[in-house]
């Protein structure tokens, strides 16, 4: 028996969370000093975690996207500056590292591409800035 309802009042299965669940988002595309393409990948269906990743077809773990991820499982490449904006990563061609803001301490890390070694916080914990648009100078 069908029941007629005002427009928009009925349940569906279709959810927001139903829709993006599946996507992740892509931004902050640049090159490593060794000409190699990296991007910040937003991944809803891991709690919005945003991770840093490098184009490598090659690799035998790659994603869909021919990407791996460079930051640790338990990063997230996030600031907290402008809360839906504001780059949270910075490339250092000099150096050879990567600088970004750590979502749950807000703490600027640097990363060392190529390295194996874990991230190291450069900024203190003391919660009290956060860091966002970097420049390497």
């Amino acid at each position: 028996m069908k029941t007629e309802k005002p427009y928009g009042s009925w349940g569906s299965p279709i959810t927001s969370k139903s829709i993006t669940a599946g996507s992740v988002g892509i931004s902050s595309l640049d090159f490593d000093p060794e000409g190699n393409l990296i991007w910040l990948e937003g991944r809803p269906q891991e709690g919005g975690r945003i991770v840093l990743c490098k184009y490598d077809p090659e690799n035998p773990e790659k994603s869909d996207r021919n990407g791996v991820d460079l930051t640790p499982k338990d990063s997230n490449v996030r600031t907290r500056v402008h809360e839906y904006g504001g780059a949270s990563m910075t490339i250092d061609k000099a150096d050879n590292a990567i600088y970004y803001s750590e979502f749950s301490t807000q703490r600027l890390m640097r990363m060392k591409l190529g390295s194996k070694d874990a991230p190291e916080p450069i900024t203190p914990d003391s919660g009290r800035f956060r860091f966002a648009d970097g420049v390497a100078d």
